[in-house]
Order: structure tokens, then C-alpha cells, then sequence
């Protein structure tokens, strides 16, 4: 048998907001307490010291362990938790569906560091689970993971290729690429190195190229996000047989990461029971500027209204984290989302340049994407990215996106909802927005044909109006009139 990391034991690198993310601190009476009194760099590895009296709880976002989504995904029966520590306490586990159980106690007194290893493989298969750590004297904690015993012959080969692309954001790219390389993918030594590989298009063609070992950067002329992220692509393909490559990673250029995300989703697709194997696995979106608050888990088309999975739920709350792994979406956006290759080797994102490519993309897949507590990204929100460029594609590439998959029933609907968020910009005095919605109109009506060869974007990113408002209004009603010559043919030509 085998023994193989499911899910860490993580910590925060600083002490914030965030920590109840990862754990809960408590007196001996059960009343909160502000601080740990000493974390280290948060890292797998690390340790955590805990004062006499103190209690740490894992019940939380990060280190709940989620053995019904875990069965469900992989068949798995078996579990144990391995955790390394030194002093005098009480281990406590217990199972969790939004009450506590005790399950067992037990007392631990070690002179020095010591693993203490707890089998849990008869416990229900359709709950959580999490532990305590009472501290009897002066505790430290080294680090802890949840693991699972398997046949080395029931484990699949996993290779991912991370795809980045990047458009004059030299700093946050470089950040993503330091934690990267300082990860167990990138240690030579460790069983993970080999089964990551890093494609990163720069769509600005300025930084340096890289051609380094499992990392290579890529110049390429500025085809938008759907443009860059084809380029990986088709450089995955080129290199599948290479590497061995089983899935793709489509992720931002500016999130901020944690390595565990990719340690859980290797173990996952690892395991995977072979009716899952060809499914999405999404990676939760969380706010970058509330970084306990999570801004969806997965996302409904909704055509083009989008529901948010899990939408604005501040994660510390025992609340939100009962279903958190239950609720699915239609697709993941791609801030992270990882697809087969057996699906990304013969389907290729549509030219939107910006915006819906994922959606796109993720309901042409057609599958629910699986999510798990600690696959995810923290990521800027929409309300801060919203400039006339924006509007443009979103108005334009929901129209597409609505017509190709027959959302609309007919081209009335297009036309009213089109007119709606004209009227809408209107009385909220949106005059930026009223030109990109008329010249999203206008390049809808030219055709799949012409959206096809779309390969550059539009100029319209400067937030004064070209024109006056009245001449706009204007030239909003002469598309108008465009739009019942036109629309018929586009309308069309969509639904090919």
C-alpha cells in the first residue's frame, strides 16, 4: 500500500482577518482568543506554537476535510490524519455537518517531535471532519495532512500544464513564478517534481523569454485573453506527449495563489473514479480585497445574468461551510479552471478577445465543474474592471454567447435586452457605457463569419465619448434601424 497527501494542514502567513480561514483559537473556557502566539511563513512544513490552555480548532474553510466529496470523487473508504507534534495535550477528533461530534480523545505527551497518526476509515462517508488540539503545556504543532492508503496501481499519472496569460503585469507574474518554483512541483526531490509544466503567453510581447525546465514564456501579438490562452494551448498540444500531459490549468495573471490549490487538485484528478475523469474542476474565486469573502465557487450562465455560486459569503462563518462543496455551477471562470485533455486537445476558446470566452468554453464542455474547499484564487472583482473596453465585449460576446447556444427565443429577446441595458445606462447617466453597447450592436449584426476572424480589439478604451451624447443617441438609432435589415442573417448565422 501507498500512502498519499489529500489535504494539508495550512496556515496563514501573516495573522489577519483571514486566519479564522484556517483556524480557530480558543481558552481552555472556550472564549475566542486574538492571536496564536507564534506562526511561521504559513508554509507546508512549518509549525505553530500553542500557550498552555490554549485550544486550536481546524474546523474551518481550509482544513475542514471533506470525506463525502472525497468518496464521492474517488471511491475512497479509507482515511487517516497524520499530524506532527511536541508537548502535552489532548488530540480530539471530531465529525462535523454543521454540529460537532466527539468521535475520540486522546491524550499525547511528547518530549519531542513525535507523528501521532489517526485511522478514521470506519467513520460515515457522507460528513466532515476536523480536530482539536488542547494544550496541556507549551505545544508546537510542526504540521499535519489527511492521507489516504491505495495500491500505487489505483494512482493515475497526472500532468498539468499551467497556462498564464499575461498583458503588461510584469510584477504579478512574477509573483505567481517565485511561489511556483519554490513549490514541491519544482523540487527535484520531491515525488510532485515532473507533473507540473508552466506556459505563459505574453501578450504584450515585452518580457524576457523563458525556456527553462517545465517553464517556457512565449511572445504573442495581442489577441486578448481568448488569444492568449488558445497560444497555451496549443502549446499543451504540441508537448502532450512530451510531458504527459492530462490537463490544462487556465488561471489569471493576477491572482494570488496558495500552493496547496494545486496539491489538492493533483491528489483529486489522482484518484479520480474513471466516470469523473472528464470533468471540469473549478477553483473558487475570492475576493482580493475582503480576502475572507468568498465572490463565487462556480458560476450559471443565466444568459449572460450570472448567478454566483456561494455569492459574497464570508467563509470564517461555520454557516457557509456546511454545503460549500454541494452546489453546482454551469462553469468555472477562468481565473482558475482546470479541463481534461482529452476534452482541451480538440476544442479550441472562440476569438471574444475579452470576456465569455470561459463561459463559452465551459458550456460547450457542458459539465457541472467539481469544487473542494481549497481549490481556489483570490482575484480583483468585477465592479472594479468595469470601463467602456469591458462593456464592449460583454455586451457583444453575451449576445453571441446566448444566440450560438439558443438562449434567446427569438430575435425579439435580443433586441429587448439589448435595449434594456441602453435604457438602464441612460437613466444612470452612463454615457460611457451607450457607445460600446451601439458598437457591440453594430459588430454582432456583421456575422459569425466576421466574429471568427476577430483577432484584435476594438479601440473604444478611453472613457470620454468620441462623440457627443446626442450624436450617439443618434447613431444608437440608425443601428436600430440597422438591426431590423441585419438581424435575421446574423441571427442566423449563430445557430449554424
Amino acid at each position: 500500500m501507498k500512502k498519499i497527501v489529500l489535504q494539508n494542514i495550512i496556515f496563514p502567513h501573516q495573522e489577519d482577518d483571514t486566519k479564522a480561514l484556517y483556524y480557530r483559537l480558543y481558552d481552555s473556557a472556550g472564549n475566542p482568543l486574538e492571536a496564536v502566539h507564534q506562526v511561521k511563513k504559513g508554509q507546508v512544513g512549518d509549525g505553530i506554537s500553542l500557550k498552555k490552555g490554549s485550544v486550536l480548532s481546524t474546523d474551518t474553510y481550509f482544513n475542514l476535510f471533506d470525506v463525502e466529496a472525497w468518496n464521492k470523487y474517488t471511491a475512497l473508504t479509507r482515511w487517516k490524519l497524520a499530524l506532527q507534534l511536541q508537548g502535552m495535550c489532548f488530540l480530539c477528533f471530531y465529525r462535523w455537518d454543521g454540529r460537532k461530534t466527539l468521535l475520540s480523545k486522546q491524550e499525547v505527551k511528547a518530549e519531542e517531535k513525535t507523528t501521532i497518526e489517526l485511522d478514521f476509515s470506519c467513520s460515515e462517508q457522507d460528513k466532515m471532519f476536523f480536530f482539536e488540539i488542547e494544550a496541556k503545556a507549551d505545544v508546537v504543532f510542526y504540521q499535519g495532512e489527511y492521507l489516504a492508503e491505495i495500491l500505487p496501481e489505483k494512482k493515475s499519472t497526472i500532468h498539468l500544464s499551467l497556462m498564464i496569460c499575461t498583458y503588461k503585469r510584469d510584477q504579478e507574474l512574477s509573483t505567481i513564478l517565485t511561489t511556483l518554483k519554490k513549490s514541491h512541483f519544482f523540487t527535484e526531490a520531491s515525488s510532485y517534481y515532473g507533473s507540473m509544466s508552466v506556459r505563459i503567453v505574453d501578450n504584450a510581447a515585452e518580457m524576457p523569454e523563458i525556456d527553462e525546465p517545465y517553464i517556457t514564456l512565449y511572445h504573442n501579438p495581442n489577441t486578448g485573453g481568448s488569444g492568449g490562452f488558445t497560444r497555451g494551448l496549443l502549446e499543451s498540444r504540441k508537448d502532450e506527449t512530451k510531458y504527459g500531459i492530462t490537463h490544462v490549468v487556465f488561471m489569471d495573471d493576477d491572482v494570488k495563489i496558495n500552493m496547496e490549490t494545486f496539491y489538492r487538485l493533483y491528489a483529486l484528478l489522482s484518484l479520480m473514479k474513471p466516470f469523473y475523469q472528464n470533468e471540469v474542476i473549478g477553483g473558487r474565486m475570492f475576493r482580493l480585497d475582503k480576502r475572507y469573502i468568498q465572490y463565487t465557487a462556480a458560476e450559471i450562465w443565466n444568459k449572460g445574468d450570472v448567478k454566483h455560486i456561494g455569492h459574497e459569503q464570508d467563509m470564517r462563518k461555520k454557516e457557509a461551510l456546511v454545503e460549500m462543496n454541494h452546489k453546482l455551477g454551469e462553469y468555472s471562470g477562468w481565473w482558475f479552471a482546470c479541463f481534461p485533455m482529452t476534452f482541451a486537445r480538440g476544442e479550441t476558446p472562440l476569438p471574444f478577445f475579452l470576456h465569455c470566452d470561459d463561459v463559452e468554453y465551459g458550456l460547450r464542455h457542458g459539465g457541472k465543474p467539481i469544487i473542494l474547499n481549497g481549490i481556489q484564487v483570490w482575484h480583483d472583482t468585477y465592479e472594479n474592471r468595469n470601463y467602456p473596453l469591458v462593456s464592449y465585449y460583454d455586451c457583444r460576446n453575451t449576445m453571441i454567447v446566448n444566440t450560438l447556444y439558443g438562449l434567446y427565443l427569438d430575435e425579439k429577446e435580443l433586441l429587448k435586452k439589448w435595449m434594456l441595458q441602453m435604457i438602464y445606462a441612460f437613466r444612470a447617466k452612463k454615457y460611457d457605457a451607450i457607445y460600446p453597447f451601439v458598437l457591440a450592436l453594430r459588430d454582432y449584426l456583421r456575422g459569425k463569419e466576421y466574429f471568427m476572424t476577430c483577432e484584435t480589439k476594438k479601440e473604444i478604451s478611453s472613457p470620454k465619448l468620441p462623440l457627443g451624447k446626442g450624436a450617439v443617441m443618434i447613431w444608437a438609432g440608425i443601428q436600430l434601424l440597422f438591426f431590423r435589415r441585419k438581424v435575421k442573417k446574423a441571427f442566423r448565422s449563430y445557430n449554424r
